[in-house]
């Protein structure tokens, strides 16, 4: 009999138990209908050795005490009891989300939202400790979001189980409290506890929802702990600038090593917390009157290309010889198999599979040395430390997991280890349904590689810049910079630009700060050159100037200024480090968008000077997938299709789990589409659609295909379904442009295979969606292309003389198409590109 179908049984009386909601170290949540109440509840069943272990008597004592609590921001107990030597209690189920789903999804919180939070749990902390009741258990799993508010659920709990006499419960190796958010006090076994250890958690969960990360993690729980009662608490300013001083103060005296040194109450606590919000004062950025919106397409995809990839940096240290040189490389990893939970071992083939191909995932990536299975078999189910396999294997990562079944839902979850420090870099679960395996399977390697990259890249960033400067001011200003503009591109990114510009002044403040601290150092240089970049897309201020210059100046001039101050901090910073790579590679990047983006016309030499930089960096460091990608990217944009294939394959395959990887997918398979090579494209196409599934460039990729190269009804059958399925999984695009070319496509599909009739139904409903659209399209262009199919030349010739006089920079493209090869001897047609020059 499974676990559900005995909780079913045992309390049928007075449950019906639907489902399981989740799963702890010391209980199973169901979802179930009370008989009694006639409603729905949150059902928590302890484990049998549990109940076995402490008796129900003392233990239903205990709870009737906690379950009087009474208050907005508790979770009430509505029942409790034993059946069939189990014990449970009932709580009203909350259909909203905890707030650890809420942190996974978003990992930082709004300070303002995340003070609120606290304050509202600090209230309900204060009505429980003023009945006597202590949580001994706050975290974000045990705090739940309903309607906006913050509930806190199983008070009391964990002392209702240590006062029926089980402590410590070694019999049945459960634990009271959760290492990453006990107090010192707590960890240490002390049975002197008062209201005090709670707020010692409560400061942790801030933390967390301001950081992003837990004050402390480590490899295995006495680590953690041991680091909670010795190692000093990060100053969360560091990690989160937005924080003001007086919030950073009250922070700290919440998470003092010492009760003593604590706020004496919940109240005075939510007190200072009041008080801290109207104290927000942070380094005052330069005032900016207003932003222009520049070019926000193209924002979105391009400043990702420069501070998404640059690694996030991990907290500043103290520069020193010690922290620089390793003798494990991080580069170097090894994925051990994964733990099947299962009770019955049902799923070692599922969690074997998962193993060898997330192995096969990450060999793919040339940067990596990933261990073989055969490497990594001797360790399969064998209790060995970590860092004794890093030195059998000499590697600097290790990955582990587990797999396990609840609810018809298979769930795996995967953990990354600093092999040096076993310190835990990533943690993160993976659910779906068994059946999709495969599906979590390409999910799983692709998430845990970018992780991967992540924080590799991350820890190989570290080293190198810990080398650059001996000055611990400028390395932490770097830092401090850096935060700041990583939140302005995220801002950008989403299209909420207005606060971008001030965020980016302060952080190139800060940044110029670093520079005159350490004159010699050419990281606080480089970095402003990827700040000015991303000013080249928000600002309406020049870059001499945060106040609005009068009158208005064109967005195309604005850009222009900060690209050109971009390349003026990257040759600064090429001054100082000749063969940094790093900076070649952006100072290349930054002339072809100079080039391309804000003079009339291509400007040739600057793109040549662009290439040269890009090379130069790839000669230093062959397998910077960085700037393969922006020299691919150049080469596609010259109508060099042949080149920029070649280089954008190095480029996902130096790292196949960069930031822009949709971009270069895309690009390959236009490319392939331009050289007539269509086993490529449909092998981009699928990988497209394999890795970014709900992503509208890709989905109607097929589409595209077909109507390059297909033919016949088989062809005809496969795009139309195609067609449809787009249609109906991108029920929210509006773009009449795009839905205009696949309908096109559907036309050149059709001409193909000699249906006129049919190609020209499909030509007039492209233009009827291209008359609905605002937007510049490329229809009239390929249906251009469609005509000649039809054997109608003048008309051909006719389009593309209108979209010359539209879009002159088509030119080059539309003479080297190998759609129009049957018409470039006409003297016509000569005179078309001829006018467009």
């Amino acid at each position: 009999m499974s676990r559900i179908e005995r909780v079913a049984t045992a309390l049928q009386d007075r449950y019906a138990v639907r489902r399981e909601l989740g799963r702890g170290g010391t209980a199973t949540v169901y979802l179930a209908d009370d008989l009694k109440l006639g409603r729905q509840v949150a059902l928590k069943v302890f484990r049998p050795e549990l109940a076995a272990a402490i008796g129900s008597a003392r233990f239903l004592q205990e709870i009737a005490v906690t379950a009087k609590l009474n208050h907005p921001h508790i979770l009430p107990l509505l029942d409790s009891g034993e059946g069939d030597g189990l014990l449970y209690y009932s709580m009203p189920f909350v259909a909203g989300e905890s707030l650890r789903s809420r942190m996974s999804r978003e990992r930082l919180l709004p300070v303002d939202e995340a003070v609120r939070i606290a304050m509202e749990l600090s209230d309900a902390l204060g009505f429980a400790h003023a009945h006597g009741v202590i949580h001994r258990d706050i975290k974000p799993e045990n705090v739940l979001l309903a309607d906006g508010h913050a509930v806190v659920a199983d008070f009391g709990i964990a002392k209702a189980i240590t006062s029926a006499g089980v402590e410590p419960l070694t019999e049945t190796g459960i634990a009271i409290g959760t290492p990453a958010y006990m107090s010192p006090e707590q960890s240490s076994a002390s049975t002197e506890l008062d209201g005090r250890s709670d707020l010692y958690s409560l400061g942790c969960v801030l933390y967390e929802m301001l950081a992003g990360e837990q004050v402390f993690a480590g490899a295995t729980p006495q680590t953690v702990m041991a680091r909670h009662q010795k190692e000093r608490i990060p100053d969360i300013r560091i990690t989160r600038p937005q924080v003001g001083d007086a919030l950073a103060g009250v922070l700290a005296k919440t998470l003092a090593k010492v009760p003593a040194d604590r706020f004496a109450s919940a109240e005075e606590f939510r007190t200072a917390l009041a008080g801290a919000t109207k104290d927000r004062r942070v380094r005052k950025p330069r005032p900016l009157a207003r932003t222009a919106l520049v070019g926000l397409a193209s924002a979105a995809a391009v400043v990702g290309v420069w501070w998404a990839w640059r690694p996030p940096p991990r907290g500043p240290a103290t520069p020193d010889a010690a922290s620089v040189v390793s003798i494990l490389d991080p580069n170097r990893i090894a994925v051990l198999y994964f733990e099947d939970l299962s009770a019955d071992g049902s799923l070692g083939h599922v969690a074997r599979g998962l193993t060898e191909d997330l192995i096969g995932q990450l060999s793919s990536v040339r940067a990596l040395a990933v261990t073989s299975p055969e490497g990594v078999k001797p360790y399969r189910s064998s209790p060995v430390s970590v860092d004794s396999i890093a030195r059998a294997l000499s590697v600097g990562s290790i990955i582990g997991g587990s797999v396990q079944m609840s609810g018809g839902q298979l769930r795996v979850r995967v953990h990354l280890l600093d092999a040096a420090t076993s310190k835990e870099l990533f943690n993160q679960p993976f659910q779906d349904r068994f059946d999709e395996l495969f599906a979590l399977q390409d999910r799983v390697a692709d998430e845990v590689a970018r992780a991967l990259r992540r924080y590799l890249g991350r820890e190989i960033e570290l080293r190198r810049r810990r080398a650059g400067t001996a000055s611990r001011p400028a390395w932490e200003l770097v830092y401090r910079g850096e935060e700041l503009a990583d939140e302005a591109s995220g801002l950008v990114r989403s299209g909420r630009l207005a606060a971008a510009p001030t965020i980016l002044f302060a952080a190139d403040s800060l940044l110029a700060e670093s520079e005159r601290l350490d004159t010699a150092w050419a990281e606080p240089a480089l970095v402003r050159a990827r700040v000015a970049f991303t000013q080249s897309f928000v600002s309406s201020a020049p870059p001499d100037s945060a106040e609005q210059p009068d009158g208005d100046v064109p967005a195309s001039l604005l850009s222009r200024a900060w690209l050109e101050r971009a390349i003026t901090h990257a040759d600064r910073a090429l001054r100082l480090e000749p063969r940094s790579a790093d900076a070649l590679a952006l100072r290349g990047d930054l002339r072809y968008r100079l080039a391309t983006w804000t003079a009339p016309a291509w400007n040739d030499s600057l793109v040549l000077l662009a290439e040269s930089d890009l090379r130069t960096a790839l000669e230093i460091r062959p397998g910077l997938a960085r700037a393969w990608y922006s020299l691919g990217e150049l080469h596609y944009r010259a109508d060099r299709f042949q080149e920029a294939s070649v280089a954008l394959g190095e480029a996902y395959s130096s790292d196949a789990y960069l930031t822009e990887t949709r971009d270069i997918v895309q690009l390959l398979f236009y490319g392939s589409l331009e050289i007539e090579q269509f086993e490529n494209a449909r092998r981009w196409c699928e990988t497209g659609l394999r890795r970014f599934p709900d992503d509208p460039r890709f989905m109607d990729c097929e589409i595209t295909l077909l109507g390059w190269s297909g033919r016949g009804q088989q062809h005809i059958a496969a795009a139309r379904a195609a067609l449809a399925d787009v249609e109906r999984r991108d029920t929210l695009r509006a773009l009449g442009s795009k839905r205009a070319h696949e309908r096109m496509w559907l036309a050149a599909l059709y001409a193909r295979t000699g249906m006129r009739a049919e190609a020209l139904a499909y030509i007039d409903s492209a233009r009827t969606l291209v008359r609905s659209d605002s937007l510049v399209s490329d229809a009239p262009h390929i249906e251009a292309y469609v005509r000649l199919l039809l054997g109608q030349r003048s008309q051909s010739l006719q389009l593309l003389s209108v979209v010359l006089e539209a879009r002159p920079a088509m030119r080059h493209y539309l003479a080297r198409s190998p759609w129009f090869k049957s018409v470039r001897s006409d003297p016509a047609f000569a005179a078309i590109l001829r006018s467009g020059s």
